[in-house]
Parts: structure tokens; sequence; C-alpha cells
């Protein structure tokens, strides 16, 4: 740390030998000149600014301002500066300044790997959020919050039965209960009624320095197609079975058809009463609709069997 005093006008009365591992000014090269000659030209205003607010009584803490050292490079400090009293009159101001070049890299380097994080975190396609104990959110990803209509930062502090299923309590099935229950993973697939969409949702746990599971990593993927795909299987599947069932008993009743056709047709041909020949008539007409039906029943199973197969 660099201590320092200076005179109401803003000159150097006091310096400590520090002052050269800050700036590599010696003290001498720095007493009696004034405070600009290590305050970049931009910086001035807000050095001159906190000069007079101490001359005037105040105290000056955590002030973060730049300075300039012999090869002309920017050194960020952090300065606190008091008044100095005499005989109940201030004649000048001292103050502590440090060198925190590594403070704010650090700090440079926490933002910058936390907008990575942020960008990652929001250019994945799945809903990825965070809930606590409570079934809070606690950090929601773009894309779930614009499946909602909403902004991130809106989801925040809510439930997350409330927001995807728009009720007042967990879903018996949730798989973050399972994972606060079980400290392990847990996965499931359900219909969110507030997105009208069916999800696949899985869960990690987030545990504490002592074990406990304090959150988890809910990570939610669209499923509605493939769920789409899946009911369209089953009706394939069921309109197969039918299709077998109907070849079945339309060639079970093709063989008798035939022959009632045929010995009906025979009979007519003959001198019968025109009573039978009209009861013939009726017998005919009928097998024929009916052998019309069973031929419809062929032509459909024809069509089943070949999607079952594929």
């Amino acid at each position: 740390d660099v201590i320092f005093q200076l005179s109401p006008l803003g000159k150097i009365v006091y310096v400590s030998p520090t002052s050269v591992e800050l700036y590599g000014y010696k003290p001498r090269d720095l007493i009696g000149k004034h405070l600009k000659k290590t305050t970049p030209i931009s910086e001035l205003p807000k050095a001159l600014k906190a000069l007079k607010s101490v001359l005037s009584g105040e105290t000056i803490s955590n002030l973060e301002i730049n300075q300039i050292d012999t090869n002309g490079n920017i050194i960020p400090v952090e300065i606190n500066v008091t008044p100095v009293r005499k005989g109940g009159k201030i004649v000048a101001v001292e103050g502590i300044m440090r060198d925190i070049t590594e403070r704010k890299r650090v700090v440079e380097e926490i933002k910058r790997a936390a907008k990575e994080w942020r960008t990652t975190f929001d250019s994945i396609t799945d809903f990825v959020s965070i809930h606590d104990k409570d079934f809070r959110l606690i950090r929601v990803n773009k894309a779930f919050a614009d499946a909602l209509n909403m902004k991130p930062e809106e989801l925040v502090g809510k439930t997350c039965y409330q927001v995807v299923h728009g009720t007042n309590e967990p879903m018996p099935s949730c798989p973050h209960m399972k994972t606060l229950e079980t400290k392990k993973p847990a996965i499931e697939e359900f219909f969110a009624p507030r997105l009208g969409i069916y999800l696949e949702a899985s869960t990690s746990p987030i545990f504490n320095d002592e074990g406990e599971v304090v959150a988890s990593v809910h990570v939610a993927r669209d499923i509605t197609e493939r769920k789409k795909m899946e009911q369209q299987l089953i009706v394939t599947d069921r309109l197969a079975s039918i299709g077998e069932l109907a070849s079945g008993i339309a060639h079970e009743l093709n063989n008798p058809l035939t022959s009632v056709i045929g010995f009906s047709e025979l009979l007519l041909g003959k001198d019968i009463p025109d009573d039978v020949k009209e009861d013939l008539k009726v017998i005919n007409r009928e097998a024929k609709r009916t052998a019309g039906v069973v031929r419809n029943l062929l032509i459909f199973a024809r069509q089943h069997p070949e999607e079952k197969q594929s």
C-alpha cells in the first residue's frame, strides 16, 4: 500500500517509499508535484472532486480510480482518504492507496466466465432449469422462458409445478421430487398443459459440502413428435391385427357363400314352384351381397399386414 498526503491545492506533501513499487517513482520524484502527475487526464475530475469532498470534511472510502506509472501504464487503485485537521481546521488530506490490478483482473475473469456460462446455458435448445428444495426455479435458460412467453428473470422464484403444470403441488411422478428423496438422477415423461407438449424430463442432484441435496438440474426435452409416432405405430399395429382377423373371417365365409350362390342359381334354373323360386332369389341376392362385403374385407386385409411388417 502507498500512504500519501496532499495539500489543499492538490500537491503531494508526503508519499511512502512503496510508491516505487506502484509507480516506479521514488518519493523525491513526487513530493511537491501536483496529483495530476500520476493521474490520467480522464480521471482528473474524479480526483479533484474527491479532494474537494475531503477538504469539506468528508471521508472517502474505497474509491476506485486509475493512476499512471513511469512508463505510462494505467494502474487501477483503490483509495481511502480522510481530512487532516490542525487547530480545528482542515490543512491537508491523507490516505492509503492500494493496487487493485489483480483484483480487477479476477473480477473481469469472473464476469467473462459468467457471460460464457450464460451464453452456453441459453444456447441449449432443451428446457434447462435449476430447482431448489422448495421446487422454486433458481435459474432458467432462454428456451424454457421462450416456451412460456416469459423472460428468465420473471420465472425465477416461481415453483416449477405452477409454471409448467398449472397446479398447486408437484405431480406424483415429479422427477425433481424423486431426486430430492433418493439423491439420485431421475427421468419421467409427462404432458405439460401450460406448454401444450409432451416432455421427457431428467433431473440430476446438486449437493452441498455436507452431502445434502440442495437443488437439482432439470433438463426437459420436447418429445411430442415422438409421442405422435408412437401413437401412429400403435394404431397401425391394431389395424394390422384387425386386417389379419378380417382376412381369416373372409376366407372362412367365402367358400360357403360360393356354394350358396352356385347351388341357388342351379336350382333357379330348374322347374320349381314359384314360391320356392322367390325364396331362392332372396337367398341368392343376399348371398351375393354378403360376398361383396367379404371382398371388401379381403381388400382391407391385404393392405394392413404389409404395414405391420414394415
